[in-house]
């Protein structure tokens, strides 16, 4: 069984993405998508919108290539979404050999440590509020202090996403 579903971002209601997936996790996933994808999401919220549930594979293929045709691809100037391809040729079944899976785990050891390290020191810097020029000893406090969500803060510090706020790290 399959869903169709369509990412619409939320500042202008515009729908740039028409998947496929076996689950409704795929539709919220953000890993294996395009850097058209990823551009849009690391600026804009979005919503997800499960068009269609337990469909055939095919009719669920079938039905992406002609939703993709109809909305249209933002790279052939015929449309809005960031699909680079037409459609219908994902793979829901695919499954990683035991031999590519033990081949990620090893080019990917130390990878998740060393982000945790780097989200750690950028714990300990300071952090000022431009407007009011208050100081605080962390993210973590301004956050805390302000009703802000960390991670949000956190990318947008680190340059990751657009800085909505009026934070900066303090340099000393």
């Amino acid at each position: 069984m399959a869903i169709v579903y369509r990412h619409r971002r939320v500042d202008n209601n515009e729908i740039f993405y028409i998947g496929i997936g076996k689950t409704n996790y795929r539709s919220i996933e953000k890993n294996n998508r395009n850097t058209y994808w990823y551009n849009i999401t690391n600026k804009i919220d979005y919503k997800v919108e499960i068009l269609y549930e337990n469909l055939s594979e095919e009719d669920a293929k079938e039905l992406e290539i002609f939703l993709i045709e109809i909305y249209g691809r933002k790279h052939l100037k015929t449309g809005s979404l960031c699909n680079l391809t037409c459609g219908g040729d994902g793979r829901l079944d695919f499954k990683h050999s035991e031999e590519s899976k033990l081949k990620m785990k090893k080019s990917n050891k130390g990878v998740c440590n060393l982000a945790r390290k780097n989200a750690l020191n950028a714990n300990n810097k300071k952090v000022i509020d431009v407007d009011t020029n208050v100081i605080y000893n962390s993210i973590t406090e301004a956050c805390n202090l302000l009703g802000y969500n960390r991670h949000r803060i956190y990318d947008y510090l680190s340059g990751r996403r657009k800085n909505k706020t009026t934070l900066k790290y303090l340099l000393e």
